[in-house]
């Protein structure tokens, strides 16, 4: 996650494997790694929105958004009102990334944010199954092992990625990280503290057997 400009080597170039099979007078290759950087961003984003989708769909059937997005698809069973929102999301900023900068600085400074988002999500959840492991008397010395090297490869990241912090354009975007992660820590606090009963319904629709959703989705149907 190197500022371009700064250090030494390819961390100069904006496409580095480009660059070298240019100079080795194989500039044709420079186009099969192009569409392969194309496919690895599209599978990459379709990865996010996969487990991104997932979370707004229950989220909606919570209550917690809008009903719209937890609509489903009758006949692939998909929830194409959250995976259609996300999708116009994701557009509209690569768009305004492409309209701001260049279109390999906004793959960078858009990948950078996501792979700070992902680490986070990756850390949580190992430490979080980790947690209920041990709650639940379940633990096991595969499950301890897995929490704790997810939590030191989760930590080494960051530490990499932040010492020496960022400069530029990725500074404020690892700025724009801190503040979405405390954002997200306050909302907890306040729907924890202040609106228990809301923070109560969080994941309510993932804890029903399929009979109790079935049976939910018939009495909507029926209204």
């Amino acid at each position: 996650m190197r500022e371009p400009g700064a250090g030494g080597g390819t961390g100069r170039v904006a496409a580095a494997l480009d660059t070298l099979a240019e100079h080795n007078d194989v500039g044709w290759l420079g186009y099969v790694i192009d569409i392969g950087v194309a496919v690895s961003f599209f599978g990459s984003t379709m990865g996010v929105m996969a487990g991104t989708s997932r979370t707004v769909y229950t989220l909606s059937r919570d209550g917690l958004l809008p009903a719209r997005l937890g609509n489903v698809s009758a006949r692939h069973g998909t929830p194409v009102g959250a995976v259609a929102t996300l999708g116009v999301i994701y557009l509209v900023a690569g768009l305004l990334g492409v309209m701001v900068t260049a279109a390999e600085t906004s793959y960078g400074l858009l990948g950078t944010y996501a792979g700070y988002m992902l680490i986070a999500a990756y850390g949580l959840t190992a430490l979080a199954a980790g947690y209920c492991a041990v709650r639940s008397r379940s633990l096991r010395l595969g499950i301890g092992l897995a929490t704790v090297l997810a939590a030191i490869g989760s930590a080494l990241v960051y530490w990499y990625s932040f010492n020496p912090f960022p400069s530029g354009a990725r500074g404020v975007v690892a700025w724009i990280f801190f503040a979405t992660v405390l954002g997200y820590i306050a909302l907890y606090c306040y729907l924890r503290l202040r609106k228990p009963l809301v923070f109560a319904r969080i994941g309510e629709s993932d804890r029903k057997t399929t009979l109790e959703v079935d049976a939910d989705e018939r009495a909507g149907a029926t209204r």
